[in-house]
């Protein structure tokens, strides 16, 4: 079983979600958390529902924890949480990652093909967050050398999908227009926390945060 991360390194925007949710005076509810210790990935799914082909992995730095990667390089998202986050349950959701590039043969420095979002569907209508590069509005701020770093970012009821929504899956993959092969982009540690109500509009204003930091497992 993993136990909990100690994590080294400069704390950015993200500061600003934790401050917000201390001025509430609430605490944000943890509605989703993998770490792929169980073996399983019942939690996710391919596109309509179908099959997929991310694996659960050793992780290439640390084989007693495991993580996930992929087989296949893909576009408009390889797996989607079989969880639907609803707006009617919670205005305001954080979510957060770990992700790691380690180049294997083949890998492009630079632009491994990491990518993460959110969709309506599996897919549908959806929105990348990050990635390791630009493509259909990611913040290419995912970084391939080859260490774990934390990320995270809010998405906001109110303003998702131009509004109007219900809700969300998220949605990961290894993009096939990068410069990266199957099995370079590694995934871990995924959550989503619900926002308490008070918090909700400052936080949408925070945006997107990360936590650039190396993380370290206790044993």
């Amino acid at each position: 079983m993993k136990n909990s991360s100690t994590r080294t390194g400069a704390v950015t925007v993200t500061c600003a979600i934790a401050m917000t949710i201390a001025a509430s005076g609430a605490s944000a509810a943890t509605v989703f958390n993998d770490d792929f210790e169980s073996g399983s990935l019942a939690n996710w799914t391919g596109k309509s529902f179908g099959a997929h082909d991310a694996v659960i992995v050793d992780d290439p730095l640390d084989n007693t924890n495991s993580a996930i990667t992929f087989n296949t390089l893909e576009s408009a998202g390889e797996i989607f949480s079989t969880q639907f986050f609803d707006f009617a349950s919670a205005d305001t959701y954080e979510v957060s990652f770990d992700y790691l590039g380690f180049a294997k043969n083949g890998s492009v420095a630079g632009d491994f093909g990491g990518f993460t979002g959110y969709s309506q569907g599996t897919p549908g209508t959806h929105s990348w967050t990050f990635g390791t590069s630009t493509t259909s509005g990611a913040s290419d701020a995912l970084i391939d050398d080859g260490a774990w770093r934390s990320f995270s970012y809010v998405v906001d009821g109110a303003t998702a999908f131009g509004g109007g929504s219900t809700g969300f899956r998220l949605m990961f993959e290894d993009f096939v227009g990068s410069g990266g092969v199957a099995g370079d982009a590694f995934f871990d540690n995924i959550r989503v926390n619900a926002v308490p109500s008070p918090g909700a509009g400052v936080l949408a204003m925070g945006g997107f945060g990360m936590v650039s930091r190396r993380r370290k497992r206790l044993a």
